[in-house]
């Protein structure tokens, strides 16, 4: 059985952050995430560089303190064991705020988590 969590409800703003210095190719599926997110639950979802309000966090490992933080022990979970980096991989993790993070292994791994996330809920990763 999986956990379901609101992430937004229609009419809400949702703010969804991003790392300032995220590659373009982050920022583009992070833009086509807030339009999935918007046309599934019928909410405003906006890109931020504002860690403390958002309510979705995406971010890589390693470029952002705060995130890695936020990660905490899951961290492991994205390396092997000889505690190298797994190639392209992420998690999906529900903070303790009740906040989602989508940490990826470098910019490949944060873009499969983001349309990983989307496909979950019912958008098709080819739906442009």
């Amino acid at each position: 059985m999986h956990d379901r969590v609101l992430l937004a409800k229609g009419g809400q703003e949702v703010d969804v952050y991003f790392q300032k210095k995220a590659p373009s190719a982050v920022r583009i599926a992070a833009q086509s995430f807030c339009r999935d997110l918007e046309r599934v639950c019928c909410c405003s979802a906006f890109l931020t560089q504002e860690l403390q309000n958002a309510r979705i966090l995406i971010g890589m490992i390693g470029e952002d303190a705060a995130i890695d933080v936020l990660a905490g022990e899951t961290l492991s979970l994205l390396k092997d064991e000889h505690g190298e980096p797994r190639w392209e991989s992420y998690l999906q993790k529900l903070l303790p705020d009740g906040r989602l993070l989508i940490l990826g292994n470098g910019r490949r791994g944060a873009i499969y988590g983001i349309y990983d996330l989307s496909r979950k809920f019912g958008v098709s990763p080819w739906y442009y």
